[in-house]
């Protein structure tokens, strides 16, 4: 083989090389990421199936990436690592402002998705029914992968007058965590979303099974509740069939799900996005249960605690769904 004919393969197999390169490039731009917690939560449950619709609606891959919980994956959405991934009120606020971290400026809420519903759980044989039963009891009252938490649980331990110093105070890493504590019996109550899948494992396990622990009977007024951690309210649960964790009418804790993206993602996307969760969110709702707190009428909701992203201001303002409201909210962040 003469020296011209060498020079001409290997410039031919650069080329290939070079134009293989930026397909694969284009193609994994044209993969979203959709940050989450741990397999088991309702984070991740929800964000699977979210993934699965978007996928199919939109002829692109969005993937799945478990964390172990939002003060991980929070900073990847800032950065644009991630894409998408759902995140409480409290979270995306002490995230974008930059509580015991650094301020994650670029975050950006896209939705306000469900209302979701927490509680403290207990043994049911433990005989821990309401907020002042705690006192003298091994409660988890920090995660490390979600510190927002720990103002909810303290936020709801007020209202039955304690505060952690009444109890025997746990740090553990996440969710998943404090449910394997409870079924281990290494504690005697953890913080969980209601009728999720862990509550479900933690039921089945345990002798007796479990119980949330009722707010009612103390102070539980939305003003009392919200002056302890902004953006959570009181919220009343009903016996169902679905979870017989319940036996009567309790009341609980609440606070706003948003759907979060980066500023950096592109306005086209974010609106792709919304729009094709708006028009398959009845058949979401029909698959998972949570969801039916939410409406998709409802995704502009003025709750949020960090912007919108600009492209989501654009849809929702196309769709009429923007309001006075809105705007004085938006006015507001720095």
């Amino acid at each position: 083989m003469n020296a011209r004919m060498t020079r001409r393969i290997f410039a031919a197999a650069l080329a290939a090389g070079v134009t293989l390169g930026a397909a694969a490039t284009a193609g994994a731009a044209e993969r979203l990421i959709f940050a989450t917690q741990q397999s088991g939560t309702m984070y991740y449950t929800l964000a699977t199936g979210f993934s699965k619709m978007l996928t199919g609606k939109l002829g692109r891959k969005v993937a799945v990436q478990p964390y172990s919980g939002s003060s991980v994956y929070l900073p990847l959405i800032d950065s644009g690592e991630a894409t998408l991934a759902f995140s409480s009120s409290l979270d995306a606020h002490a995230g974008y402002n930059g509580t015991d971290r650094k301020a994650l400026k670029n975050m950006r809420a896209i939705a306000r998705i469900w209302p979701l519903k927490v509680a403290m759980m207990a043994r049911e044989k433990a005989g821990i029914r309401k907020i002042a039963d705690m006192k003298g009891k091994r409660v988890v009252i920090d995660f490390k992968g979600q510190k927002a938490m720990g103002m909810v649980i303290r936020a709801m331990m007020a209202t039955g007058g304690l505060t952690e110093k009444d109890v025997k105070g746990v740090t553990v890493g996440s969710v998943v965590s404090g449910n394997k504590a409870l079924i281990e019996g290494n504690v005697d109550v953890t913080f969980i979303a209601v009728g999720i899948p862990l509550v479900k494992r933690a039921h089945a396990a345990i002798p007796g099974g479990v119980n949330y622990v009722d707010l009612a009977g103390g102070n539980v007024s939305p003003e009392f509740l919200a002056s302890k951690a902004g953006g959570v309210y009181p919220a009343k649960l009903a016996p169902a069939k679905r979870m017989p964790e319940v036996t009567k009418e309790i009341t609980i804790a609440a606070f706003d799900i948003f759907l979060l993206t980066s500023a950096k993602t592109p306005d086209a996307d974010v609106k792709a996005v919304l729009a094709a969760i708006s028009d398959n969110f009845a058949g979401l709702q029909k698959d998972y249960p949570p969801l039916r707190r939410g409406r998709a009428d409802g995704f502009a909701a003025a709750t949020n605690t960090l912007p919108y992203h600009k492209g989501a201001v654009a849809y929702y303002k196309a769709k009429g769904m923007w309001t006075p409201t809105n705007d004085a909210t938006e006015k507001k962040f720095k």
